[in-house]
Protein backbone atom coordinates (compact mmCIF):
# COMPACT_ATOMS: atom_id res chain seq x y z
CA UNK A 1 0.00 0.00 0.00
CA UNK A 2 1.36 3.42 -0.91
CA UNK A 3 1.38 6.46 1.41
CA UNK A 4 -1.97 7.68 0.11
CA UNK A 5 -3.50 4.26 0.74
CA UNK A 6 -2.19 4.24 4.30
CA UNK A 7 -3.66 7.71 4.90
CA UNK A 8 -7.00 6.58 3.51
CA UNK A 9 -6.95 3.46 5.68
CA UNK A 10 -6.15 5.51 8.80
CA UNK A 11 -8.92 8.01 8.00
CA UNK A 12 -11.44 5.19 7.44
CA UNK A 13 -10.56 3.50 10.72
CA UNK A 14 -10.59 6.79 12.66
CA UNK A 15 -14.06 7.63 11.32
CA UNK A 16 -15.39 4.07 11.71
CA UNK A 17 -16.04 3.74 7.99
CA UNK A 18 -16.67 0.39 6.30
CA UNK A 19 -13.66 -0.79 4.28
CA UNK A 20 -14.70 -4.30 3.20
CA UNK A 21 -15.65 -4.19 -0.50
CA UNK A 22 -18.24 -6.97 -0.32
CA UNK A 23 -19.94 -5.39 2.70
CA UNK A 24 -19.87 -1.95 1.03
CA UNK A 25 -21.57 -3.44 -2.03
CA UNK A 26 -24.27 -5.07 0.10
CA UNK A 27 -24.86 -1.86 2.07
CA UNK A 28 -25.13 0.14 -1.15
CA UNK A 29 -27.58 -2.30 -2.76
CA UNK A 30 -29.80 -2.08 0.32
CA UNK A 31 -30.16 1.69 -0.16
CA UNK A 32 -29.90 2.37 -3.91
CA UNK A 33 -29.94 0.78 -7.30
CA UNK A 34 -26.49 1.06 -8.86
CA UNK A 35 -25.57 0.95 -12.53
CA UNK A 36 -21.84 1.20 -13.22
CA UNK A 37 -20.53 2.27 -16.62
CA UNK A 38 -17.18 0.77 -17.60
CA UNK A 39 -15.09 1.24 -20.70
CA UNK A 40 -12.98 -1.87 -20.18
CA UNK A 41 -14.15 -5.37 -20.94
CA UNK A 42 -11.98 -7.08 -18.36
CA UNK A 43 -14.05 -9.87 -16.82
CA UNK A 44 -12.34 -9.32 -13.45
CA UNK A 45 -13.37 -5.64 -13.40
CA UNK A 46 -16.92 -6.43 -14.54
CA UNK A 47 -17.11 -9.12 -11.85
CA UNK A 48 -15.84 -6.70 -9.19
CA UNK A 49 -18.39 -3.97 -9.97
CA UNK A 50 -21.28 -6.37 -10.59
CA UNK A 51 -21.24 -7.10 -6.86
CA UNK A 52 -22.78 -3.64 -6.44
CA UNK A 53 -25.35 -3.87 -9.23
CA UNK A 54 -25.69 -3.84 -13.00
CA UNK A 55 -22.68 -3.07 -15.17
CA UNK A 56 -22.93 -1.50 -18.61
CA UNK A 57 -19.79 -1.84 -20.72
CA UNK A 58 -19.46 0.94 -23.27
CA UNK A 59 -17.27 0.48 -26.36
CA UNK A 60 -15.14 3.60 -25.90
CA UNK A 61 -14.33 6.30 -23.39
CA UNK A 62 -15.98 9.28 -25.06
CA UNK A 63 -18.59 11.61 -23.68
CA UNK A 64 -20.94 10.97 -26.62
CA UNK A 65 -20.85 7.18 -26.20
CA UNK A 66 -21.16 7.30 -22.41
CA UNK A 67 -23.97 9.87 -22.54
CA UNK A 68 -25.92 7.78 -25.07
CA UNK A 69 -25.55 4.70 -22.85
CA UNK A 70 -26.58 6.62 -19.74
CA UNK A 71 -29.66 8.07 -21.44
CA UNK A 72 -30.65 4.63 -22.75
CA UNK A 73 -30.34 3.18 -19.25
CA UNK A 74 -32.33 6.06 -17.75
CA UNK A 75 -35.10 5.58 -20.31
CA UNK A 76 -35.22 1.85 -19.57
CA UNK A 77 -35.35 2.49 -15.82
CA UNK A 78 -38.41 4.70 -16.24
CA UNK A 79 -40.08 2.27 -18.65
CA UNK A 80 -39.61 4.20 -21.88
CA UNK A 81 -38.49 2.88 -25.27
CA UNK A 82 -34.97 3.67 -26.40
CA UNK A 83 -33.20 3.68 -29.74
CA UNK A 84 -29.95 2.37 -28.28
CA UNK A 85 -29.51 -1.22 -27.19
CA UNK A 86 -27.89 -1.62 -23.79
CA UNK A 87 -26.41 -4.82 -22.40
CA UNK A 88 -26.58 -5.17 -18.63
CA UNK A 89 -23.98 -7.43 -17.04
CA UNK A 90 -25.11 -8.80 -13.69
CA UNK A 91 -24.03 -11.51 -11.33
CA UNK A 92 -26.31 -14.51 -10.97
CA UNK A 93 -26.12 -15.09 -7.23
CA UNK A 94 -27.06 -18.75 -7.59
CA UNK A 95 -24.33 -19.64 -10.08
CA UNK A 96 -21.86 -16.75 -9.41
CA UNK A 97 -21.53 -16.27 -13.17
CA UNK A 98 -21.89 -12.91 -14.93
CA UNK A 99 -24.92 -12.94 -17.21
CA UNK A 100 -25.65 -10.49 -20.00
CA UNK A 101 -29.17 -9.22 -20.64
CA UNK A 102 -30.86 -6.53 -22.72
CA UNK A 103 -33.64 -6.34 -20.13
CA UNK A 104 -33.71 -4.56 -16.82
CA UNK A 105 -36.32 -4.08 -14.16
CA UNK A 106 -38.22 -0.81 -14.45
CA UNK A 107 -37.37 1.24 -11.39
CA UNK A 108 -39.93 4.06 -11.60
CA UNK A 109 -42.51 3.78 -14.36
CA UNK A 110 -43.27 7.21 -15.77
CA UNK A 111 -45.93 8.06 -18.34
CA UNK A 112 -44.34 10.85 -20.32
CA UNK A 113 -47.60 11.58 -22.19
CA UNK A 114 -49.33 12.40 -18.89
CA UNK A 115 -46.48 14.65 -17.81
CA UNK A 116 -46.55 16.49 -21.12
CA UNK A 117 -50.31 17.09 -20.77
CA UNK A 118 -49.80 18.76 -17.38
CA UNK A 119 -46.74 20.70 -18.56
CA UNK A 120 -48.61 22.48 -21.33
CA UNK A 121 -52.30 22.52 -20.39
CA UNK A 122 -54.79 23.53 -23.06
CA UNK A 123 -56.27 27.03 -22.78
Amino acid sequence: MDSEGRLEEAFSKKNQMETDWDRLCEMTKEKHRVVTFLTGRSSAIVDLYSKMGDVVVVPQNSSAVITAAMMAVLLQLIGQPTEHEVAFHRKNHQTSFIEKSQETEVEVPIKLEDIMKTADPPT
